[in-house]
């Protein structure tokens, strides 16, 4: 029991100290994704059933830092604005995939290879959903699926929990983009140009307020979305360190296709966001698991669990659903596969140990810092949740999954 503790400890401290800098970096970032990408208007070039809207939704989701759940919403405002089935399926399928943040937290715990092989995927997952979607309508005639039900427009960062709420008009994240100045890349640079003299624009916001913004956004709702999943996927990675012997990844039955067929079944129902779910993956590697089965993981993981795929067949329909799941599923496999042949012809090799420079001292107390500032946010993120209602808000999912069930 004692060693148990200790490498449950060891391993959740290391994996937290290896993710820190990387992530403070990511939700950096993030903050000022949210003052250059206005979602206003988007709509307007996600109207047609073609490639060329698909394509824009998918670009549109990728640096997004939204989850399975919280992007459900943002989806279906689009939706009701015009948005065709295919850019609706691109940007609910490449968005909770991957994001600036989970880029760089992708490199730090699993390298440059699978860093770039996330995104890269994503996109493809999407381009894939858009041929699937495509085809089912050239054998409907070009019908496409009835309009979801009329439910209000609500802003990117609020969750599925909130559904009920949301069907009442009221919106309990208080995440309106009117909250932050979203001022799109030349919005940016007339406040910067003002803010060092180069010129002076009377529209321009001050760049501190953008600062200020960027840094609300990022370090407190952000955070607020990510801290207790954040917790949960280091612990995990901890405890399968900890409970599962280092070759149980090698008794797998059906070699690397079935490693990856066994990801599927675990990731598919579960929740697992793209932060929570990258320690998991690093520790899973490290184990003996295959970087293309780990990157199934990554992918089919945070695009579904159970509470997404009953609210999509709520407010999408059957037909979508359909579409939707069988993307993710047949394109996660392809990519797992295709990352497997491509490193076993180029050699190279995705341990799930951090990056190279990680042992240098000045990495070393880079890394120090950032798990002390990360702990701090972290914490005071989880003292800030409203934890009296995370009951009722199981209860309502469980209620769902009851329902669907018994359909």
């Amino acid at each position: 029991m004692i060693n148990f503790f200790v490498e449950f400890l060891r391993t959740s401290a290391n994996v937290f100290y290896e993710t820190a800098p990387f992530l403070l970096l990511g939700l950096f970032l993030a903050g000022w994704v949210k003052i250059l990408i206005p979602t206003s208007g988007v709509h307007r070039l996600l109207g047609k059933p073609t490639w060329r809207s698909a394509l824009y939704a998918a670009l549109f989701g990728l640096p997004l830092p939204l989850c399975s759940c919280s992007v459900v919403p943002l989806a279906l405002s689009l939706r009701e604005k015009g948005a065709s089935r295919e850019a609706s399926l691109s940007f609910l399928i490449s968005t909770p995939e991957t994001s600036i943040d989970t880029v760089l937290l992708t490199w730090g715990l699993l390298g440059p290879v699978m860093a770039l092989a996330r995104p890269v995927v994503a996109f493809f997952n999407a381009v894939f959903a858009t041929a699937v979607s495509l085809l089912v309508r050239a054998f409907h005639h070009g019908e496409d699926e009835a309009p979801a039900p009329n439910l209000p427009v609500v802003s990117s960062a609020c969750s599925v929990d909130h559904a009920d709420e949301h069907a009442n008009g009221h919106c309990p994240c208080g995440c309106e983009d009117t909250e932050y100045h979203v001022v799109g890349p030349a919005g940016l640079w007339a406040s910067f140009k003002a803010a060092v003299g180069f010129g002076r624009d009377r529209g321009a916001v001050p760049l501190r307020t953008l600062a200020r913004d960027a840094g609300q956004y990022a370090f407190r709702e952000l955070m607020d979305d990510l801290s207790l999943w954040l917790v949960v996927g280091v612990a995990a990675a901890g405890l399968i360190s900890a409970l599962l012997p280092g070759d149980w990844t090698t008794r797998i039955p059906g070699g690397q296709f079935g490693g990856m067929l066994f990801m599927l079944v675990i990731g598919i129902p579960m929740y697992v966001c793209a932060v929570e779910s990258t320690p998991i993956a690093a520790i899973l590697i490290a184990q003996g698991l295959s970087p293309g089965a780990a990157l199934v993981f990554l992918i089919a993981g945070p695009a579904t669990n159970l509470a997404t795929v009953i609210l999509l067949r709520q407010t999408f329909g059957r037909g979508f659903l359909r579409i939707y799941l069988a993307s993710v599923v047949l394109s996660s496999l392809i990519a797992g596969l295709a990352l497997n042949a491509f490193l076993r012809a180029t050699g190279w090799r995705v341990t799930g140990r951090g990056t190279v420079i990680s042992s240098s001292w000045w990495w070393g107390a880079v890394s120090l810092v950032s798990c002390g500032v990360l702990l701090w946010l972290v914490a005071t993120s989880l003292a800030r949740l409203d934890w009296a209602h995370k009951t009722p808000r199981l209860q309502r999912i469980a209620a769902r999954v009851r329902r669907l069930w018994t359909r």
